[in-house]
């Protein structure tokens, strides 16, 4: 019988993929990692869509005489992608389950949660001046909310922008220090669930990297023709993080409180 990896190097980006979709799409590798291992060693499959994953890994066998295994064992990302690689890293070296981090985006995943205290409207009348413009952008036709939002949610939607928007200009709306302890309590929850094992074969390498913003960045010299040098800011920081797989269940990646900073 023919054996043959698969491996994968995954690149998550940000945005509204945060909790929208791209943790869905982060957890289904996680499911397909997790039948990949299991088929290969002769176990049960999980259930849910990993037994989906591991009926489909049968047939390839069944019809080409070939066993698959499936590694991901490269994941990066920055801004929110970053937040799905991490977690997917730690769940994948660890043998951890992602469910703590499913169940962090649908409690918490809610702008009114996420924005600053201090960043809210001081009032309901904040910004009176305001209102008009934002009642008019998310109102008419065509607009995002009534365009992609559902009719029954689109009051709910539309009052939550609108305090965000009529809340703290010219700074940052979010909490960093409410945000990085919600983190750190997903990857609490992690380490405190019951580990299989882990998803990669013991010795095999795992790699994640993270790329962070240095706000006030750093001058660089680049080499070119004419000019001979030039000086440029660069205000990438990236994270990396190198571990081979452990054989043991629940092994960290790293110190959970680094994984938050990351």
């Amino acid at each position: 019988m023919r054996q043959k990896e698969l491996r994968i190097a995954l690149v998550c980006y940000g945005g509204v993929s945060l909790a929208v979709y791209m943790h869905g799409v982060t957890k289904e590798l996680w499911n397909l990692a997790r039948a990949s291992r299991a088929f290969l060693a002769d176990e049960n499959a999980p259930t849910g869509s990993a037994a989906i994953y591991a009926a489909l890994l049968r047939i390839i066998e069944d019809e080409t005489a070939l066993r698959l295994r499936v590694l991901p064992d490269i994941m990066s990302g920055a801004s929110a992608g970053g937040i799905n690689a991490v977690f997917l890293a730690q769940a994948i070296h660890s043998g951890a389950s992602l469910e703590p981090l499913t169940e962090l985006w649908l409690n918490n995943a809610d702008v009114e949660r996420l924005v600053d205290p201090d960043a809210r409207p001081m009032w309901r009348f904040a910004k009176p001046y305001a209102e008009p413009l934002v009642a008019w952008l998310l109102r008419r036709p065509g607009s995002a909310v009534s365009e992609s939002v559902a009719p029954e949610t689109r009051s709910e939607v539309r009052g939550k922008v609108s305090r965000l928007i009529r809340g703290r200009w010219f700074q940052p709306p979010f909490s960093g220090s409410g945000m990085s302890e919600l983190l750190y309590e997903a990857l609490e929850a992690m380490a405190a669930e019951h580990a299989g094992p882990p998803l990669l074969p013991p010795g095999h390498p795992i790699d994640l990297f993270v790329t962070a913003t240095d706000f006030r960045g750093y001058l660089d010299t680049l080499r070119l023709h004419s000019p001979a040098l030039v000086e440029e800011s660069e205000h990438r920081m990236p994270f990396t993080f190198h571990s081979p797989t452990p054989a043991e269940a629940g092994n960290p990646l790293a110190d959970p409180l680094v994984l938050t900073l990351a």
